[in-house]
């Protein structure tokens, strides 16, 4: 099986933000499998300030997969971000470098994401 070629949407933030549909369009045009999103809002609900439910459905409409994203969270939000990443359809969560040593950072993450 062929490794699929993915887009990080970070990279691309202000022009997805202007051209949202024109910027799939020409990522799945240029031969791209994947896009994987970052930047999760946990009080506006919102990933690269769109709704989870429409960039999926962009995405999806150019033969596009999501099966990740960059998130960042602390324990109390780990909840919401699982549910916007299962709503997606996403296999795994990437949650970016914190500041918190990291014996503390896997103790932190790893308990409710694995009940």
């Amino acid at each position: 099986m062929k490794p699929a070629t993915g887009a990080q949407l970070w990279s691309l933030r202000n022009v997805l933000r202007e051209e949202p549909e024109a910027t799939f369009e020409k990522l799945a045009t240029a031969g791209y499998a994947v896009v994987e999103p970052a930047g999760f809002s946990i009080a506006e609900r919102t990933i690269q300030s769109f709704n989870p439910d429409k960039l999926k459905k962009m995405a999806n409409s150019q033969g596009l997969q999501m099966v990740s994203a960059h998130f960042q969270f602390n324990t109390e939000e780990a909840f919401s971000v699982c549910d916007c990443a299962a709503s997606m359809g996403m296999k795994y969560i990437v949650r970016s470098f914190s500041a918190m040593k990291l014996s503390r950072r896997k103790m932190h993450i790893k308990k409710p994401l694995n009940r």
